[in-house]
């Protein structure tokens, strides 16, 4: 891929990783800490004959979250958002002296740059998630020292209060969907919330435009 300019070699190891995450997650059957299936597929399959009762809007949010619903519906959304971002291009008219009479030709420029602009802000993300995974490591190492200047962690080795909080990384809608979050962590606020979701696109946006001007 390097050599004949479709991209970097890099984005092979990528579309491999996600690649697998995303068959896992469709077709995996098998069960997981709820008693369902992992994989979205024959995990509706289990439910489709229990009628569970959920009021309102946010309590439906919470089952489409919890059966995985909203992943499958967002990586199927951003799947075909990069495609057109991809292939979207802008065409710049350039005066053509080459003839007789002075004309235009249109010269296209790709909107995004699928090298620069997309698989490398895509390693920032790994290397991102290093990155605050050691600030994490640095915080549990103090915790467990009886240091909590930093914050306190869970006993599995989150974090769920003071400055670590707010850099700890967030994987699953359990650590940032406030109602989920409330269920794990009845003492975190609102604004704590919205501070930590801040913070992790602060990181990863900035980190990943920079990795792309660079």
């Amino acid at each position: 891929m390097s050599r004949w300019g479709l991209g970097s070699g890099v984005g092979l190891f990528i579309v491999a990783g996600v690649s697998q995450q995303i068959i896992n997650g469709l077709v995996n059957w098998v069960s997981d800490g709820s008693g369902f299936a992992v994989g979205v597929i024959p995990r509706w399959l289990e439910i489709a004959g229990q009628v569970e009762p959920y009021r309102g809007a946010e309590g439906v949010i919470v089952f489409l979250f919890q059966h995985h619903v909203i992943a499958l519906i967002s990586t199927v959304a951003l799947f075909f958002l990069v495609i057109y971002l991809a292939c979207a291009c802008i065409e710049l008219k350039i005066p053509d002296y080459s003839k007789k009479r002075p004309g235009r030709i249109r010269f296209p420029i790709r909107f995004v740059h699928i090298t620069w602009a997309i698989a490398i802000p895509l390693v920032f993300l790994n290397f991102g998630r290093i990155l605050q995974s050691s600030i994490q490591a640095l915080g549990r190492l103090l915790y467990f020292h009886g240091i909590t200047i930093s914050g306190t962690y869970h006993v599995f080795g989150s974090a769920t209060s003071g400055l670590m909080f707010y850099p700890d990384p967030i994987y699953s809608p359990w650590d940032w969907f406030p109602t989920l979050v409330h269920s794990a962590y009845p003492n975190v606020a609102g604004w704590q919330i919205a501070a930590r979701i801040s913070a992790e696109l602060l990181i990863m946006f900035a980190g990943s435009l920079l990795s792309a001007w660079i």
